[in-house]
């Protein structure tokens, strides 16, 4: 029989600063109507270097998880995409630990995509893994090649979530859409060059729906962190999933083996700060209840023994 376990929000050494936001961007700071890399060049950019241009993406009032504002991502041609071909800067780490997580809208009929590159500056670009979301509901990824591998489905017309695990030392990497399981691959990989570079430089949200519909997908609370002094590593073959994610009160994520007595859980907000919310464990599933906190991006970071994790959870 399964003993139903109540953690406690105990502060492990190392934990308390584990996390360091690189970026994170509601899209709240804008006016809808705003082009985002001409609005902060910092930042973003677009596959041409041409902020302000017809690549550009707009902040939109249409759709939001959070706030009244998100980053539209749209097409006109559906047969080659485009033009909205935004690029968000990541650093050309090559060293480190880091998640990207943010939330995606796609409207019913419509589709959407990116990919991430191993350099800021895409001129060669260099994929690592190519994501496309079509309109008939399903998700694949190409990391090596052409070869596209199905990674489950995606809900058209809520919003869902898509977090990117990328551990530089131990060259793997993990990516989770909605609540299917982890899909991992190397992190030195490339689908179009044979020169193998272990880093990452840039993510290009692509206005594209991988073939004849046209591309419409709504991009909200990305956050992107440095989390090398956690050591999660083993985030992909631990956390299966998190449902409902986003959620609005109650969210339950599935691990991929029971937790022990001596695990410890905490639940985390963007700044690394912890948020007091009852957590319960019981075997491999662990519930909580984020009614009494206010709406935004959390991190539900799990810790057994040798093995750490860390799920990122949506509230709205």
């Amino acid at each position: 029989m399964k003993k139903a376990l109540l953690v406690s929000l105990i502060a492990l050494p190392g934990l308390l600063a584990a996390q360091s936001v690189i970026y994170t961007d509601d899209f709240e700071s804008y006016t809808a109507g705003d082009m985002i890399a001409a609005s902060d060049g910092t930042n973003w950019s677009t596959w041409s270097a041409a902020p302000g241009g017809t690549e550009d993406a707009a902040v939109s009032s249409a759709w939001a998880l959070s706030g009244s504002n998100s980053l539209a991502i749209i097409s006109t041609s559906a047969a080659n995409g485009g033009p909205t071909d935004l690029l968000l800067k990541l650093g050309d780490k090559t060293a480190g630990i880091y998640n990207l997580s943010f939330s995606l809208y796609i409207p019913a009929g419509k589709g959407g995509y990116f990919n991430l590159q191993h350099h800021e500056n895409i001129t060669p670009p260099e994929y690592a893994i190519d994501v496309t979301f079509t309109a008939d509901g399903n998700a694949a990824v190409v990391t090596t090649g052409t070869t596209s591998v199905p990674i489950g489905t995606y809900p058209h017309g809520e919003w869902f979530s898509v977090s990117m695990d990328i551990d530089l030392g131990a060259t793997t990497s993990s990516l989770v859409v909605a609540s299917n399981p982890a899909y991992t691959w190397a992190s030195n990989t490339s689908s179009n060059v044979t020169t193998l570079n272990n880093q990452i430089g840039s993510i290009d949200f692509y206005a594209y729906a991988g073939g004849t519909d046209l591309g419409e997908m709504y991009i909200d609370d990305l956050t992107y962190t440095d989390n090398t002094s956690i050591g999660v590593t083993e985030t992909a073959g631990t956390v299966l999933g998190a449902y409902p994610n986003p959620t609005r009160d109650a969210v339950t994520v599935t691990l991929a083996a029971p937790l022990s007595t001596s695990a410890t859980v905490q639940l985390r907000d963007v700044t690394g700060s912890l948020v007091s919310a009852p957590l319960k464990v019981d075997g491999n599933k662990i519930s909580t209840d984020l009614r009494s906190v206010p709406a935004g991006v959390y991190f539900l970071r799990v810790t057994d023994g040798a093995v750490q994790a860390v799920n990122r959870l949506v509230k709205n």
